[in-house]
């Protein structure tokens, strides 16, 4: 689950719900409702565990807290986990960079 807190208490503000083990990264939109939350499992962990991996991108629009968007199934999604989110100057897209080596672009919702 990834949340939103806020300073200095930290009271809870949102939160998001997901399936990935681990948040790794989040990120705003600039000059969006958006908010992007990616992890994952580390490769040793998932080699012990089995299953789906669960690298995964999701997309949330923070007013209604409902997912618009997930990234999570090859060729778009990554082998290892979601390390890093930057957003593209255009305003439309961002690239998600993994423990797999990638950097992969994907479209905003």
């Amino acid at each position: 689950q990834s949340q939103i807190d806020a300073p200095p208490a930290l009271s809870l503000i949102k939160s998001f719900p997901t399936d990935a083990p681990f948040v790794h990264t989040a990120a705003f939109v600039p000059d969006s409702t958006l908010f992007i939350c990616a992890g994952g499992r580390e490769s040793k962990m998932q080699s012990q565990l089995g299953g789906e991996p669960k690298n995964e991108v999701r997309v949330y629009d923070i007013v209604s807290g409902k997912e618009v968007a997930k990234v999570g199934r090859y060729p778009r999604a990554h082998f290892g986990p979601v390390n890093c989110l930057q957003f593209h100057p255009d305003g439309k897209r961002f690239y998600s960079a993994a423990e797999d080596g990638y950097i992969k672009v994907h479209d905003l919702p």
